[in-house]
């Protein structure tokens, strides 16, 4: 096999089999189908992160695209917990700007699921 060779005190940290590099990028991602029904938001996205960024896999490199695909069912029936359905003063506010000057938009969960 062939490998990078690093002279030097770090040679034994620095060496790496470039077949490690070839083996990441012939993998093929694989598909996931997630039925979001009842998950609570938050904790649904940082298990979904996990397979998107192919921290699960045992090939995985932070340098490399080895993530797999992620498709979720029943995205509507997710659950949202804490002060982000609360209405008037307590609730969640949900902020972007639009880049422009006074541009500053506000929404809350309520508004955004209703599509105003």
């Amino acid at each position: 096999h062939v490998g990078l060779r690093v002279e030097g005190p770090d040679a034994r940290i620095m060496s790496l089999p470039l077949a490690v590099s070839r083996t990441i990028r012939s993998t093929k991602p694989v598909w996931h189908l997630v039925d979001a029904k009842g998950q609570v938001t938050g904790r649904l996205a940082t298990q979904l992160s996990y397979i998107l960024r192919g921290k699960h896999k045992p090939t995985y490199l932070k340098n490399a695209d080895c993530g797999d695909n992620v498709v979720v069912v029943n995205a509507k029936d997710l659950v949202l917990t804490g002060a982000k359905l609360r209405q008037g003063r307590g609730a969640k506010l949900y902020r972007w700007h639009t880049g422009h000057p006074g541009g500053l938009k506000t929404r809350t969960a309520k508004e955004i699921i209703e599509g105003n």
